[in-house]
């Protein structure tokens, strides 16, 4: 009996902790579009949102496009396209050793690092499409 009683606070606590958890989330919206980098579709890129108030939210930009839900508001936005430079390899041992070669960012700092791109997302469902360039 004990038990069960137990059982049963256990849930109680966890149902409200859900229920509070809920009513706590900041509204998001859909944000979807594409990434075009010198003209083509962006390969091996990720694009993430640095809300002013909320969770970060990010996606892979997959045959140049992206969707991704975001809390409401102006988030900065980094975009990063990596390119893998052939023939040098990171690590010769250990985890991860292998032939994969070095990683390089293809996009300028202006995109990423010290990122000057920003969207307001709004209640309904939002669409941006990003045309970079690497100069």
């Amino acid at each position: 009996m004990r038990i069960v009683r137990g059982a049963c606070g256990f849930g109680f606590v966890v149902l409200l902790l859900i229920l509070v958890g809920c009513g706590g989330t900041d509204p998001m919206s859909e944000v979807s579009g594409t990434v075009k980098v010198n003209g083509k579709e962006a390969e091996a890129a990720v694009i993430t949102f640095f809300p002013a108030n909320g969770p970060t939210a990010g996606a892979e930009v997959k045959e140049g496009a992206y969707s991704v839900q975001v809390p409401l508001g102006i988030s900065k936005v980094e975009i990063r396209m990596a390119k893998a430079i052939a023939g040098k390899t990171r690590i010769a041992e250990g985890p991860g050793a292998g032939d994969e070669g070095y990683v390089v960012e293809v996009l300028p700092a202006k995109y990423n690092d010290r990122s000057e791109l920003t969207f307001e997302v709004k209640a309904s469902k939002n669409e941006k499409n990003w045309d970079l360039t690497t100069k």
